[in-house]
């Protein structure tokens, strides 16, 4: 009984001295991965914040990854440029493949940075679009506006006359000669304000 115990008790410090080995190969591993990845972000945050927009070099890389990949440059409309999901889907796509994050290369980096979007089916806007009747529609609006504009200039017209002659209604108009008596304003005194009696 007692041998028993003392090699299963020498069994678990072989396995516990066996973890503590794995522990620190994983810490190991970790920090270089650590390592790895902090340079391969700051290559990728120096490429974002250097090249807002995609230089000639990352044209080229990415028709040659799209070569690579069997998509013809057809199928691609923009290569929109974002660096905000780059890790993000990189990371995604090493966890789906099984890979190890030091597998990450410049080309990779480039690749992933650049998001492609696929043309889907035209809308039936684009589909019926004709020049020429945009064209016809197009003068048959500046026309209408045209119209509308002489319009409203007629009805500020008619308005004006209107005003002037209900001014004109109110006020007698008289002809004056020299010598005529004009009041000009009316002096109030003080005998006649709100505070006098009856």
């Amino acid at each position: 009984m007692r041998h028993q115990t003392s090699s299963s008790n020498g069994e678990e410090g072989d396995t516990l001295q066996q973890l503590l080995q794995v522990v620190a190969n994983l810490q190991e591993k970790s920090e270089e991965q650590i390592c790895l990845n902090l340079e391969a972000a700051y290559r990728a945050e120096f490429t974002i914040n250097r090249y807002p927009n995609p230089s000639p070099t990352s044209t080229q890389l990415t028709r040659r990854h799209l070569k690579h990949h069997g998509i013809s440059e057809e199928e691609v409309s923009t290569e929109v440029y974002n660096g905000s999901r780059l890790y993000r889907s990189r990371h995604a796509e090493l966890a789906s493949s099984g890979r190890d994050a030091s597998d990450l290369n410049w080309d990779d980096l480039i690749w992933n940075s650049m998001v492609s979007v696929k043309i889907g089916e035209s809308s039936p806007r684009t589909t019926f679009f004709q020049p020429a009747i945009n064209e016809e529609e197009i003068r048959t609006n500046l026309d209408l506006l045209q119209e509308d504009r002489e319009v409203a200039h007629i009805k500020e017209y008619i308005a004006k006359v209107k005003g002037s002659q209900r001014y004109n209604a109110r006020i007698f108009p008289k002809k004056l000669k020299n010598r005529n008596l004009v009041l000009k304003r009316v002096l109030k005194d003080n005998t006649s304000n709100k505070l006098t009696l009856n």
